[in-house]
């Protein structure tokens, strides 16, 4: 049997007076995709949230790679391995999408502030972005701007910025709902 990377046993998140999730148990295993499905306001991100510690946990245990974070900050759980992606891609538009993975490596990797120039760093740095926008289909926009991508390119390098760094627990967040247009009966004058 492969390795438990989460646990939650009899988890309970209450906001105010309105109980959240109640009882929720449940493991994840080494190489295991797991989707958390639901009605809009039913708790997803709040479980989300409790796991990867921006939310308080009124009871229960949350076990990560086989260690207790109940009382660890999510800056904590982040560094023990535990990458959050929220329903709005977090990444710098005004930046291209080469900066933006840059981050993620001189983050992962411990780079230090000179490393640009260093051609050895700079070869190491290539050669990770490349890997990373190749595994998410976006190395022909490796110099683009990350604000003019679309929707779902934007979530692909959100995707790849958060393989980088270390660990291997993903949660990542459903897509945020964008405005549609409006019905056809609701145009103007008809």
């Amino acid at each position: 049997m492969s390795k438990k990377i989460l646990s939650l046993e009899n988890l309970h998140v209450q906001i105010g007076a309105r109980m959240i999730l109640q009882d929720i148990s449940f493991d994840v295993h080494e190489g295991e995709v797991v989707g958390i499905i639901g009605p809009n306001g039913c708790g997803k991100t709040t479980l989300l949230n409790a796991i990867s510690g921006f939310l308080p946990v009124d009871t229960g245990i949350i076990s990560v790679n086989g260690k207790d974070v109940m009382d660890l900050s999510a800056h904590h759980r982040a560094r023990m391995g535990i990458a959050r992606g929220f329903q709005h891609a977090g990444v710098f538009r005004q930046m291209t999408v080469e900066e933006n993975l840059m981050m993620a490596v001189e983050r992962a990797e411990g780079y230090p502030f000179w490393w640009m120039l260093s051609g050895d760093y700079r070869k190491k740095m290539s050669a990770v972005i490349g890997t990373a926008l190749e595994e998410v289909a976006l190395l022909p926009h490796k110099k683009s701007l990350a604000g003019v991508l679309s929707g779902g390119e934007l979530r692909f390098l959100e995707l790849a910025r958060l393989k980088i760094l270390p660990g291997n627990l993903l949660l990542l967040g459903g897509p945020a709902r964008t405005p549609c247009a409006p019905r056809r009966d609701e145009w103007p004058g008809t």
